[in-house]
């Protein structure tokens, strides 16, 4: 899918192309990585997992859940703020406010914790931006903090770990989403990407995924179509 629109070019859009890397698509090449050194060694790191849903503080993927009808966090917000239909996901951006964002305490308790590594959230299930991006308007920069709070503004206040550990600059949790999205848009078994993300059930897996499976539920519609016309 393309979206001229804006421009944006999404995973099952034909143009789409994965950057060349030491890995082939096969769970071959795949299981021949190997973990880094540097992170078998760091005993301990933090990671700062914050955003919009810190206004509610109900739960992780408020964001989704508030509209599920019936589910916990749709009754918490209707009790608390009123009907999606009011008070959306938009308001609750508008309304982190992230006054209290100290980085440099907070980097000078984490270094004397003892952290090797620090890990900060840039975006999350809500594709609300923690950075001043360029692809759309949803970021912390234009609405609700007025500020740049993801790791290109933290880090600076990490450097003196950085340094002496030699810890590259990487990339975690986006990225799991991301192989999560790829491999069920291939049509890879949910089981297997289950397993792969480390899930505790299946329902997990296909409760947050499920969006992304559009073939599977062509190819289930045309089942049932073919058992009720075989009837």
């Amino acid at each position: 899918m393309r979206d001229h629109t804006n421009g944006l070019v999404y995973a099952d859009d034909p143009d789409y192309k994965i950057a060349e890397g030491p890995f082939e698509p096969a769970w071959q090449s795949l299981q021949s990585f190997q973990c880094p050194e540097w992170f078998r060694d760091a005993k301990l790191g933090f990671w700062a997992h914050w955003g919009p849903q810190a206004v509610p503080m109900y739960g992780d993927w408020y964001a989704r859940n508030m509209y599920l009808e019936g589910s916990d966090q749709y009754r918490f917000h209707w009790l608390t703020y009123g009907h999606t239909s009011k008070f959306g996901f938009k308001d609750v951006c508008a309304a982190w406010k992230a006054e209290n964002f100290d980085p440099d305490t907070m980097m000078q308790q984490y270094q004397r914790a003892g952290a090797r590594y620090f890990v900060a959230l840039a975006v999350h299930h809500d594709n609300f931006d923690c950075w001043d991006s360029k692809h759309h308007r949803w970021n912390s920069v234009n609405i609700g903090p007025q500020k740049d709070i993801e790791y290109r503004n933290v880090i600076t206040h990490f450097k003196k770990v950085i340094s002496e550990t030699r810890l590259p600059n990487i990339r975690f949790h986006d990225l799991r989403h991301t192989v999560a999205t790829l491999l069920l848009s291939k049509e890879i078994n949910p089981k297997i990407v289950q397993e792969q993300l480390g899930h505790s059930s299946i329902n997990l897996t296909l409760n947050t995924y499920s969006h992304v499976i559009k073939s599977m539920r062509g190819i289930a519609a045309n089942a049932l179509e073919e058992v009720v016309g075989a009837a």
